[in-house]
């Protein structure tokens, strides 16, 4: 009878240290899907501000005209509107596309009418002067994509 008992506590002993293993299994597995979905969520927001970082290196920046001109150059295909308020037109000239900022938000129109022609040509009111000092700020919509920037000359 001793060995039937000594038996079952040994059969009993297994399973117990089994069902121990497993629940550590899935204790770690929990864990590491956790610190999976952190480094995923992470690496999704670095590419996000990769993908503007085009855009977003002239936040805050004081640049010259002629980097504005080549900024213009630069997005003139892409979905951004781009204002540009010079001396001459304190209104300022909307490139690209038009937009509009209302409360800190941004807000892209129909595509702008003005070229870079404009903006080069020293006769016109939106010629900007490739000597002169501009300050930017990018916009973001109301989803946080950067979609408008504005440059303001000093």
């Amino acid at each position: 009878m001793n060995e039937n008992v000594l038996g079952f506590i040994k059969w009993a002993a297994g399973i117990v240290i089994t069902l121990a293993i497993i629940s550590i299994a899935f204790v770690v597995f929990n864990m590491a899907k956790d610190g999976t979905m952190e480094g995923v969520n992470k690496i999704g927001a670095m590419n996000a501000q990769i993908a503007e970082s085009d855009v977003t290196i002239y936040d805050n920046q004081e640049i010259s005209g002629s980097e504005v001109v080549n900024v213009i150059r630069k997005f003139e295909k892409s979905y951004l509107a781009i204002q540009v308020q010079t001396g001459k037109n304190s209104s300022g000239t909307w490139y690209g596309y038009s937009g509009s900022i209302s409360s800190g938000v941004a807000t892209i129109g129909a595509t702008s009418s003005t070229t870079i022609t404009s903006a080069i040509d020293e006769k016109s009111n939106q010629y900007i002067n490739p000597n002169g000092r501009f300050m930017s700020k990018v916009h973001r919509d109301a989803n946080g994509a950067a979609v408008a920037m504005v440059f303001v000359q000093k």
